[in-house]
């Protein structure tokens, strides 16, 4: 994806100075975080809407209160 971006920066006159991918890591302590970000970050998940997740929303939601635990999570594109 980097490459065709640079390439497509270049082609229309930009002079790319610097350029790199990365895939940090989020840590969540409630499913709400997670929401937010995807709804605000919606080229991440491109289908993403509560709706359609719901399910997989509430056992995470419920493993987590059972764990107490936060999540770790990467939220790549590459994934949708």
């Amino acid at each position: 994806m980097l490459a065709a971006a640079r390439t497509a920066a270049d082609q229309v006159g930009f002079l790319v100075i610097e350029a790199a991918e990365a895939f940090p890591l989020y840590r969540y302590t409630d499913v709400g975080g997670l929401v937010y970000y995807l709804k605000c970050i919606s080229w991440e998940i491109l289908d993403f809407s509560v709706n359609r997740y719901r399910h997989q929303l509430l056992a995470l939601h419920r493993r987590m209160e059972a764990r107490r635990a936060s999540m770790r999570a990467c939220i790549s594109s590459r994934w949708s």
